[in-house]
């Protein structure tokens, strides 16, 4: 199934709706935590610029005071937000573990057969904490980045317009990288999780027949078999890592430029005297704020290429039409029905070139039960069919 980056989205939002009660508080806190922010670079301008020169220690304590209050503000409100946000998130992928478990029991037997238990078990329990690990996340981080940027546009356009227009010309260059390594990002994690889902699924059949391979002495077979598919998983995650890391020097040689025409131009305005030395301390604390945000943009990308083939996985589920349906002409057997219900020679398969069941004939009395070829009745006699 194919899906789009809006689609994995529009799924993300659909689940976290619900709860939209909860992030309500968790925004606040996103919101009241950028304001806050923007205070300190202001701080040490009037620090550097007014109360040094003047050599005044009343004001400097001020200063120090309003250090102090902001960032232990920031600390407590950054703190009760993450707080409220695990709290959703959880609540989010129980919602989603509930609702991925009632529709898996709807399922047709084919689809159950055709589907090894291991992975359908790390779609629901690895692909599930993916989305929550990062994706119940990402709103509030995609809140705070666009909040927290607009303000920081606002106060560098306030203190030197020319430095903002270097800074924001680098933005571009953000863009062209995360387009050239986001088909390579999703590509490299959707290998990575199908990689990871054969090897639960090998190990959850391994151990339910431990048994049977130690009585046929086939430990060793089995254990290639094992190497095999972990090498392939190492061997994929390796390589989605390598991309996410190349990915990130890419954006962090972008950083490093940015921070050199700050630095360089700015410098000659405060030589040349159009800019004071405590407005290139501000400036620069408020570029370093901002590159740390298009770092963390391009970091949550790549880690949301890794939430996106979990969605994708759970998608394959969500809109799977493969329920269990009636035929329209079936005859209904009410409840507590005397007599016996005999097979003759029936034959069942899922699939035309696999057979289940070939020409079974078997009778069930009143009160028995039929447990593989054998009928147990209900005062625990045993009987071969």
């Amino acid at each position: 199934m194919r899906t789009t980056r809006r689609d994995e989205i529009k799924w993300l939002a659909a689940n976290i709706a619900p709860l939209a009660s909860v992030y309500l508080g968790s925004l606040t806190c996103v919101f009241l935590s950028s304001l806050l922010v923007l205070i300190d670079p202001l701080v040490m301008k009037w620090l550097i610029d007014s109360v040094i020169p003047r050599r005044d220690a009343k004001w400097l304590m001020v200063a120090v005071g309003l250090f102090l209050i902001t960032h232990a503000s920031r600390l407590f409100i950054d703190g009760v937000g993450l707080m409220v946000g695990f709290q959703a998130v959880q609540k989010m992928l129980f919602r989603i573990r509930l609702d991925l478990l009632r529709r898996l029991q709807c399922f047709s037997a084919e689809y159950h057969t055709s589907k090894p238990v291991g992975d359908t078990l790390h779609r629901l329990e690895r692909d599930v904490d993916q989305i929550g690990e990062v994706g119940g996340q990402f709103m509030l981080s995609l809140l705070r980045m666009v909040t927290l940027t607009f303000f920081i546009l606002i106060m560098m356009s306030v203190l030197n317009v020319r430095l903002t227009c270097i800074v924001v010309g680098l933005i571009p260059a953000f863009l062209i990288v995360r387009h050239h390594f986001h088909g390579r990002l999703r590509r490299c994690s959707d290998i990575a999780q199908e990689q990871s889902a054969e090897v639960s699924s090998f190990l959850e059949e391994h151990f339910a027949a431990i048994v049977q391979v130690q009585l046929l002495s086939r430990e060793m077979t089995e254990a290639k078999r094992f190497a095999g598919l972990t090498g392939n998983s190492m061997r994929a995650q390796i390589e989605r890592r390598k991309n996410e890391i190349v990915f990130g020097v890419g954006s962090a040689l972008i950083v490093v430029v940015g921070t050199a025409a700050v630095l360089g131009y700015g410098g000659y305005q405060v030589i040349s005297g159009s800019l004071t030395v405590g407005g290139l301390v501000a400036f620069y604390g408020y570029a370093m704020q901002l590159f740390v945000l298009l770092y963390g943009a391009v970091d949550i990308d790549a880690k949301f290429q890794r939430v996106g083939a979990s969605i994708r996985r759970i998608l394959e589920i969500t809109e799977t039409n493969d329920m269990v349906k009636d035929e329209p002409k079936a005859p209904s057997l009410p409840k507590n029905t005397p007599g016996a219900i005999e097979l003759r020679n029936v034959s069942f398969r899922y699939k035309p070139n696999v057979a289940v069941l070939t020409n079974v004939s078997f009778r069930i009395l009143p009160g028995e039960k039929v447990s593989g070829i054998f009928s147990v009745s209900a005062e625990s006699s045993i009987a071969a069919v």
